[in-house]
């Protein structure tokens, strides 16, 4: 049995192969060391206290690439929390790095801010914790913080999972020619979105926070300037879509008063100013799939704030209160906004969850993978 699905949603399928907010704007495409690809949080196993990730270097497909990539000592990586539903910072952990004089390990700065310095894209704060990164073929390093934080930053295997080889949809089909399209293998597995490739994992334990609710995105700034940020799977992928073959530049993306598509604009703004400046954007997009016209206002208001919440005090958690590195947030997405699921109910249960190993301890992501000589 087939079934026909509106050729609209294959369009909206076709921007999830930029891996959540991988590779989401020209800018940072020179810059993979500030571009963030995933924010992911869940209630950790070690403290019970959640646990912020973020990711950075994507893509990285060999062994010598994967054992050279670190950080950048001029940026500051954050993960900030909204702990009164207003999306402005009222806490903020803020990382920055020093390199050795060779090689790829880092020495890391841990503080933690509040107030206007939660707010601010300054390394300012208390330094709670020093120590360095881990690098690969090297035992993991965590590093311990005065309040009995763990910290780690170093190259895991990329987490980022949507299995689109079994669903029987335009989705599927547009992600397959997408990832073949881009030179990026495709193997089928949940654990192989993207084949396999490595990043820099960036991982903090907060048991300070154990029992809050909260909400929480990460950003990455220089020289004072925030350059990216994340908070739900694939916004910019979404709704600002890199132009597709056969599509009129000039109207298939939303412009920003009709000049230029507004991925870095988006990328430096904050979630207290969403609703303002991304509510057309959104709502462009969401006509554009041929959502229902009664529910686009409904959905704006779900996408805005760009951020996760956190309430692990609920029977289940799930994206999006958290992310954790098995569950397919792409599918919540694109289900949320359009349902377009049909498959083999004898053989799949969906929603399906990554196969990767994920390691019971901190950090949990799964160790780079080794290639081929």
């Amino acid at each position: 049995m087939k079934i026909n699905f509106s050729a609209a949603l294959l369009a909206l399928a076709t921007t999830c192969a930029t891996a959540s907010d991988h590779l989401d704007s020209t800018f940072l495409d020179t810059h993979p060391e500030w571009d963030i690809g995933d924010l992911f949080l869940w209630k950790g196993e070690q403290t019970g206290g959640p646990v912020f990730a973020m990711t950075f270097n994507p893509l990285t497909g060999s062994n010598e690439k994967t054992a050279a990539i670190k950080l950048d000592p001029k940026a500051v990586y954050q993960f900030k929390i909204d702990t009164d539903n207003d999306y402005v910072a009222d806490l903020a952990y803020k990382l920055t790095v020093k390199d050795y004089a060779q090689g790829s390990q880092q020495t890391m700065i841990l503080r933690r801010a509040t107030g206007d310095m939660a707010r601010s894209n300054e390394a300012d704060g208390e330094v709670i914790a020093t120590g360095d990164t881990s690098i690969a073929d090297r035992p993991v390093n965590v590093v311990e913080g005065d309040n009995n934080e763990l910290l780690f930053a170093g190259p895991r295997q990329d987490p980022f999972f949507f299995n689109f080889k079994t669903v029987e949809s335009p989705v599927a089909l547009g992600l397959r020619f997408a990832l073949g399209a881009d030179g990026l293998p495709s193997d089928g597995t949940s654990a192989n979105t993207f084949g396999p490739t490595n990043m820099t994992f960036v991982a903090l334990e907060v048991p300070e926070l154990k029992g809050v609710k909260f909400n929480a995105w990460c950003t990455t700034s220089v020289d004072g300037n925030q350059v990216d940020r994340a908070g739900r799977a694939a916004m910019t992928a979404i709704f600002t879509p890199n132009t597709p073959p056969g599509r009129n530049a000039e109207r298939y993306p939303w412009r920003k008063q009709g000049d230029h598509t507004p991925k870095q604009d988006y990328n430096m703004s904050t979630p207290s100013e969403d609703l303002e400046l991304w509510s057309e954007m959104v709502a462009y997009r969401l006509d554009q799939v041929q959502v229902g016209e009664n529910k686009v206002q409904p959905l704006v208001d779900f996408f805005l704030p760009d951020v996760l919440e956190y309430n692990a005090d609920v029977s289940k958690m799930g994206y999006p209160n958290g992310r954790n590195l098995k569950e397919d947030a792409i599918y919540w997405t694109i289900n949320k906004i359009n349902p377009f699921l049909y498959y083999d109910k004898k053989h799949y249960n969906f929603p399906m969850t990554s196969d990767q190993k994920i390691s019971a301890s901190f950090p949990y992501a799964v160790d780079p993978v080794k290639f081929k000589k």
